[in-house]
């Protein structure tokens, strides 16, 4: 468990396995396996506790890449964010319009499937059609701006 300042050099020579911390003051460390894998980690106090966030393997993410992830973690943490919870977060939340947009064709698609309903006459097909536009024209009129929780 040595503290000082990790290099890309230093990182691609054959290290032996242990943990290897930064000396950047974020808490990121580096874990090498038995086998020679190596993956980054940070610890970090939020909220008077201690968390373990994996960052990802070397050479996947890069020193330089490790350590602005591990700076923006001390960061979110000093403002009171719990970094964990913030890197799992969705970045938007569809309306219900576009998840209706996307999932009701495919969905009246499969209720008036031909094969499945070989005994339906023509004149019913024609009938549902009518009413797949008029359901998905009122659903969306209706619900447009609603979000989903």
């Amino acid at each position: 468990m040595s503290k000082k300042k990790l290099s890309t050099q230093y990182l691609n020579s054959n290290i032996p396995a242990g943990r290897y911390y930064d000396d950047s003051g974020t808490g990121l460390h580096i874990y090498v396996r038995k086998s020679g894998s190596k993956s980054w980690s940070q610890k970090i106090r939020y909220s008077g506790r201690q968390l373990e966030l994996g960052l990802g393997n070397y050479p996947m993410v890069s020193l330089a890449e490790a350590r602005r992830i591990s700076a923006e973690n001390k960061a979110l943490a000093a403002k009171g964010i719990n970094p964990k919870a913030e890197r799992s977060k969705p970045e938007t939340i569809p309306s219900f319009r576009e998840v209706m947009e996307l999932a009701l064709p495919s969905i009246l698609d499969e209720l008036s499937n031909p094969k499945r309903y070989v005994f339906r006459s023509f004149s019913y097909w024609k009938q549902l059609s009518k009413v797949k536009q008029s359901c998905h024209v009122q659903l969306c009129h209706t619900m447009g701006h609603a979000l989903l929780g």
